[in-house]
């Protein structure tokens, strides 16, 4: 609740509320506006006007009016019911021709991608995105400065969430937030309650909710059904004082060597640095390319770092990691992710890569092969033997043995004498001179040399074992070491601190038991193999 709360964390946007209130129109049915926050949904046609609630209800002539005026900004609206964001959404086009989109919980993931979509974009796009409740839900639009608040939602944590998908991380404006409200209504005490009990609109608090929760008869009976300006404000005082209280209970119980610790302090900022590189480096981007093409992934570029993916008709398996039957858009690019939802942000943990790389790693595909060398300087028919090895544990991934021992390659490459010339010859050095052979003649190779293949994997077994027992050995000093410094430091802070709990110092201990179990039981196997012939031809 409060550990790196916003206080301690830079980088967040100013808010700023304005409200409007709005005259009560002459043609809502009587006593229409203390129905609740929504007259839009009790709103009855006059059988002499036929008038409908968009055509009279003054907050939909406002916000027309503030589109035209501020036509060159995007604007997010956000409304409690889909109805009334379709029915809005209507009215701004019928209007005024004004450029809008809707985004409501009645519309598929497709759908709901392609509306925000076109609000993100830059040209020909829509000004106005209007949601229902769903959009204060998951999405981001920090590029959108402004926020229309149609209605108030119906406690402050959900407000909360709407304002959310402005002020964030990202946001380069102070975020301008709207309330049209009809004067006298549910909606106008509730912006004035909000407002001055808890100053939920430009501050984020977080002992709102529990202050709300321990009203919620009182707020129910005052806000919604009473037009009593001095039993409003008293409601207000009173949690106002709750809420200051609660606030400086929080701040007395924050711990803040905690605080200062979890901050990452340098080692944060080389976190932060290293980031920058990854999403800097093209090497990802040129994996999936490949990735794609070699699966039979169909791919139409967007724009340099956008992709638009779908099913091809002849992929090469029946159902290609993370990838949506009805197709996806993929990008390289951190920023044009974060400000365009409907772009799925491809980086090395993105369930796509990670899927191609399990896909790679665990099938037979591409695990033996055999290849002609071109070398002059080779006899012809002098063969090698390329092998990987591979050591896995099956650690349950709560003890973070990945850390110490991740699956971890042992490549040889051995000549006719059984020599593993892995040292002298690099990995990948050889591949351009490789040629690949057709099934028939590998066929024949394989055929021909199987005995002296054989007896090669038998000297690989028996040499693959010392390599593999000094990676383990290495591994396993690293994590006592690492583990044992951290459950010294608890034991001696349990010495002066009695908030540490013995089942802390046992957690760690059979930690550590369990991990050193775990290290000694890894396993090696062969993972790859590739017989290389010379041919000097």
């Amino acid at each position: 609740m409060f550990r790196n709360s916003r206080q301690g964390i830079k980088g967040f946007p100013e808010r700023k509320v304005t409200s409007y209130p709005l005259p009560r129109p002459e043609l809502f049915a009587p006593g229409i506006e203390l129905l609740g926050m929504h007259p839009e949904l009790r709103h009855k046609p006059n059988s002499e006007s036929l008038s409908t609630w968009s055509q009279v209800d003054p907050r939909v002539k406002w916000l027309c009016e503030f589109l035209i005026a501020n036509k060159d900004e995007k604007v997010l609206v956000i409304c409690a019911h889909a109805n009334t964001a379709m029915q809005l959404d209507d009215a701004l086009f019928e209007q005024e021709g004004l450029r809008s989109t809707v985004f409501h919980e009645g519309m598929t993931i497709v759908e709901r991608d392609k509306a925000a979509a076109y609000f993100a974009d830059e040209e020909k796009s829509a000004q106005a995105l209007v949601c229902s409740e769903i959009g204060s839900e998951g999405r981001n639009f920090q590029f959108a400065h402004h926020l229309v608040l149609f209605d108030l939602p119906a406690n402050p944590d959900l407000l909360e969430q709407r304002i959310g998908r402005l002020d964030r991380i990202g946001q380069t404006e102070t975020v301008k937030i709207h309330v049209p409200y009809i004067e006298g209504s549910a909606a106008e005490n509730l912006f004035k309650f909000y407002h001055n009990a808890f100053n939920a609109f430009e501050q984020t608090s977080t002992t709102a909710r529990v202050v709300f929760e321990q009203n919620l008869n009182a707020i129910q009976q005052t806000v919604l059904n009473s037009q009593d300006d001095e039993v409003l404000q008293d409601l207000i005082n009173q949690c106002e004082v709750a809420n200051q209280a609660l606030k400086l209970e929080v701040e007395q119980g924050r711990d803040r060597l905690l605080e200062i610790n979890s901050s990452g302090g340098e080692r944060a900022t080389e976190i932060c640095e290293t980031i920058d590189e990854i999403d800097d480096s093209t090497e990802l981007m040129s994996f999936m390319t490949q990735i794609w093409d070699h699966f039979g992934v169909n791919t139409e570029e967007k724009s340099a770092y956008s992709f638009i993916l779908k099913p091809g008709e002849h992929m090469m398996t029946e159902h290609f990691p993370a990838l949506q039957n009805d197709g996806m858009t993929v990008c390289f690019e951190r920023d044009t992710a974060l400000s365009q939802e409907d772009q799925h942000f491809l980086s090395w943990e993105h369930p796509m890569t990670t899927g191609v790389l399990d896909m790679l790693t665990s099938s037979d595909l591409g695990n033996t092969s055999v290849c002609l060398l071109k070398n002059k300087k080779l006899p012809a028919g002098t063969y090698f033997l390329e092998l990987n090895f591979l050591i896995t544990t099956n650690a349950p991934r709560n003890l973070q043995l990945h850390r110490y021992l991740p699956n971890t390659p042992v490549r040889m490459m051995l000549d006719k004498n059984g020599n593993d010339l892995a040292p002298k010859v690099k990995q990948g050095s050889m591949d351009a001179s490789l040629k690949n052979v057709k099934k028939t003649m590998a066929t024949q190779l394989i055929g021909a040399l199987k005995p002296e293949v054989i007896k090669l994997l038998e000297i690989a077994n028996s040499n693959v074992q010392p390599q593999v027992d000094s990676i383990v050995k290495a591994a396993k000093e690293k994590l006592i070491a690492d583990r044992q410094s951290e459950l010294d430091r608890m034991r001696a802070l349990q010495a002066i601190n009695p908030s540490i709990r013995d089942e802390e110092i046992e957690f760690l201990e059979l930690q550590l038991e369990h991990s050193v179990a775990e290290i000694d039981s890894a396993q090696v196997q062969l993972d790859a193999i590739r017989l290389l012939v010379a041919d000097n031809s």
